[in-house]
């Protein structure tokens, strides 16, 4: 406050007490004003904060080139204030206007980019020689501050004029500094029968002992709070995974004794006492974890238990589990996200989960349902078993342990969560095997009584290998039979097109696919053409061109012109694979097909 000067103002009274004769001037009466009752009052707002106090929405219309501002009160940064009222002059720009009844006032907008839209205090000499409130609405340049006797009322994005988007940017309500708030509220008493009204403290919001935060107090040592607390980056900035975003310490004998925190991805941590507490300064597993001690769990998110694990009753989450000791539930376990137990786990009633890890042995007394994923150091042990994606047993030696192997003595069924249960899945002559809806390999699949000499192999580059590549398909004639065929076979990899065609006065031009010459090797490509006899018609001869260009001709060899029709066939060598290798080297065998 710099530029508050000091405050005078005409003495109407002697030193020693007696008030001065005569009339009060119009000199000294501005003086009054000028120098110490309009400087008071600016001192005054002050302490109050600058901004909008109340009122003043601004308004658009998309696309429209002006902005509405609607009756109301503000204070600028000097102090001064100012209203917009209904039937009161003001200014836009350098248009004197009277406030409307309703509406608000349309202030033009022009230009392009960024503006603010800005109320500034102003008076004005009237006829009868009257000082007036007439504040100034203007549209300003985004990247000039407005003056000290200025408030900003909302920021505009211009094209052309026209408005494409009106923000609150740059308002602001305004915001007093003080060193405490204190909340008082008024109550009624009947003390036998004598009756009474009066105000006490209900809390108060102060700094903290050490300075970095706020302080909230109550005499009772209860504060409501009917909504909601929103903590973290409200400003809408962008979060790190991982960073912790709020948290909530208990205290007694001025020595924090837990803290519960938020941490962005991972969730709550109930962290144990420490002396550097409160804070969020610290990083995920660098700090001791409190006990938490509940009857009955129903946790819909996940859960993380760096020590173990106990249960007595039932036990419920919706999210994931993560235990860093062993696991015991006496009741059924249900964790609709997935389960990871460092040590074994042993579950005395049903076990569902969404996928489940566990580094040693489990027990299940019951069934044992598991939506996703299962890896057991050891063996997995049940009445039944369901698994929704796969199921992993570590090899001898290897970081889960156990034998590597997963023996089914039945069917193996495996849902899909697209598609839906897979139901029985099996024919009624089927020895036993696996039913679900995709099969997915890296290597190869092998059909074949013999493992080390399998008689059909498909491999993950796409190659078959079989010594027959039959097909059956239903008889068209009988229904009780079927029709067997073999696929066309031979040393290259080819393609072929037919069609059938005519000629025009002895002439015609094939066009093949678009694709055509992108997909063939040039060299190797057959043209046949057939002549197609027509009732009591002489036919020509016919020959073709080579095709280039995807395109081939096809004229009459004995020079005729004839309009008859015929049939064609193209056959030539892919070129997007390399060339097949029809007697590989017993060396090569394998990776011919392989």
């Amino acid at each position: 406050m710099a530029d508050i000067v000091g405050l005078k103002r005409t003495a109407y009274a002697t030193a020693s007490g007696q008030p001065q004769t005569g009339t009060v001037g119009r000199a000294e009466a501005n003086v009054d004003w000028s120098n110490y009752v309009a400087p008071l009052e600016q001192v005054h707002n002050r302490l109050h904060g600058s901004g909008v106090c109340q009122g003043l929405e601004v308004t658009a219309t998309r696309d429209t080139a002006s902005v509405r501002v609607l009756p109301g009160v503000a204070v600028s940064p000097s102090g001064r204030h100012i209203w917009l009222a209904v039937g009161a002059p003001a200014r836009v720009g350098t248009t004197s206007v009277t406030v409307p009844d309703s509406g608000g006032v349309r202030v033009p907008t022009s230009g392009d980019g960024e503006r603010l839209v800005v109320l500034t205090w102003n008076e004005r000499i009237t006829t009868g020689n009257q000082v007036e409130h007439c504040p100034i609405l203007t549209v300003e340049n985004a990247t000039v501050a407005p003056g000290p006797n200025a408030v900003v009322l909302a920021s505009v994005t211009l094209t052309a004029g026209s408005v494409t988007a009106l923000t609150a940017g740059g308002r602001s309500g305004p915001r007093p500094v003080t060193g405490g708030l204190t909340v008082r509220r008024s109550w009624s008493r009947d003390e036998a029968g004598a009756l009474s009204v009066h105000d006490a403290g209900s809390g108060e919001i102060a700094p903290s002992r050490n300075g970095t935060g706020l302080a909230l107090t109550s005499p009772g040592g209860i504060v409501e709070i009917p909504g909601m607390v929103l903590m973290g980056r409200v400003d809408g900035s962008s979060t790190a995974e991982g960073e912790l975003l709020g948290g909530v310490g208990f205290a007694g004998m001025g020595v924090q004794h837990g803290q519960l925190s938020f941490r962005a991805r991972f969730g709550f941590e109930l962290v144990d006492r420490s002396p550097t507490w409160p804070g969020l300064d610290y990083d995920r597993d660098t700090v001791e974890y409190a006990d938490l001690t509940l009857r009955n769990a129903d946790v819909r998110g996940a859960l993380g238990v760096s020590g173990a694990h106990a249960v007595g009753g039932h036990q419920t989450i919706g999210g994931g589990q993560t235990v860093g000791g062993g696991q015991t539930v006496n009741g059924d376990a249900t964790v609709n996200g997935n389960v990871t137990v460092t040590g074994g786990q042993i579950v005395a009633g049903h076990h569902r989960a969404g996928g489940q890890t566990v580094d040693g042995s489990q027990t299940v007394g019951g069934d044992s349902s598991v939506g996703g994923t299962v890896q057991a150091g050891a063996a997995v042990r049940s009445p039944s078993f369901v698994a929704g994606t796969d199921v992993r047993v570590g090899s001898p030696g290897g970081p889960l342990g156990g034998t590597g192997t997963v023996q089914v003595a039945g069917n193996v069924a495996i849902s899909s969560p697209r598609k839906g249960d897979v139901g029985n899945g099996f024919a009624s002559w089927s020895g036993g095997g696996l039913s679900t809806h995709d099969v997915f390999v890296r290597g190869a699949l092998y059909a074949g009584g013999d493992p080390q000499n399998p008689l059909v192999e498909i491999y993950a580059n796409g190659t078959v290998s079989a010594s027959v590549k039959n097909f059956r398909i239903p008889h068209p004639q009988d229904p009780a039979r079927v029709l067997v065929h073999g696929c066309v076979e031979g040393p290259e990899n080819t393609v072929t097109y037919r069609g059938r065609a005519r000629l025009a006065r002895g002439r015609a031009r094939i066009t093949l696919p678009a694709y055509f010459e992108a997909l063939t090797r040039p060299e190797d490509r057959t043209v046949q053409v057939t002549p197609v006899l027509a009732d009591g018609s002489a036919v020509s001869p016919l020959g073709a061109t080579e095709v280039s260009g995807g395109a081939f001709d096809v004229r009459t060899l004995d020079g005729g012109t004839g309009d008859g029709e015929f049939c064609w066939q193209v056959t030539a060598v892919r070129a997007d694979v390399d060339p097949l290798v029809a007697e590989p080297e017993p060396e090569r065998a394998e990776a011919a097909v392989g």
